[in-house]
């Protein structure tokens, strides 16, 4: 194919870009439910994210090989997340809640007079600035997308429905997850692009860097 035929077009298989390499805002992303045009907080994962119903699956490494366990669930529930790992005082119980709340994507800083059921924040998914995304396909026709985002997380999302699968906050970060609810300034998280690695029993390992630094992370994922 002439390189000079190819185009980026969007949900609606136009053309996402005006003459001045520009967004249009006539243009809808994948999974929106709107033309979003150039509107990053509206439209795509996002909001496939923000409307979801059901509780989020996040986790970490806390502890042992098996990511999928309680003792490294991202939740409120395990106790093995203390408050220290979270980078809070070793009694602060309530801003150990807070925090897990809001990363799960609620405005747990804000408090309603005389309401006590949790609103989600108005935004929930973090800027992806640098980390590009990896899709994987699977053998059950399911495709994966992989990216990092500066919410202090990985990001597994289905392709066909756009929903999250999990999030994955890696150890060494969760002590500056609490910088998240601190200023509108952008903090450099899981900010480097995911690759993959298949091992010859189809198994896949994803590698990526985070705040902008050489190092490299990788997560064991179930086979192709």
């Amino acid at each position: 194919m002439n390189s000079n035929n190819l185009a980026v077009v969007d949900a609606l298989n136009t053309s996402a870009f005006d003459s001045n390499g520009l967004i249009k805002g006539t243009s809808k992303s994948y999974w929106s439910s709107e033309v979003d045009g150039n509107q990053v907080d509206k439209g795509g994962l996002g909001e496939v994210l923000l409307s979801r119903k059901d509780p989020r699956n996040i986790i970490t490494n806390i502890e042992g090989e098996n990511l999928m366990s309680e003792s490294n669930e991202f939740s409120i529930e395990n106790e093995k997340l203390t408050p220290i790992l979270l980078g809070l005082s070793p009694m602060d119980r309530a801003g150990r809640e807070k925090l897990i709340q809001h990363v799960h994507g609620y405005d747990s800083y804000v408090t309603a007079q005389g309401k006590s059921e949790l609103k989600k924040r108005k935004w929930i998914l973090g800027s992806i600035l640098n980390s590009r995304p990896l899709v994987i396909p699977y053998e059950n026709l399911q495709s994966v997308v992989f990216v990092g985002a500066n919410d202090g997380m990985l990001h597994a999302f289905d392709t066909t429905t756009g929903e999250e699968l999990w999030g994955f906050v890696p150890y060494d970060l969760l002590g500056r997850l609490k910088e998240l609810s601190q200023g509108r300034k952008v903090k450099y998280f899981v900010d480097g692009s995911p690759k993959a690695y298949i091992t010859d029993s189809q198994k896949i390992i994803i590698f990526w860097s985070q705040e902008r630094r050489e190092s490299l992370l990788r997560l064991g994922c179930n086979e192709a």
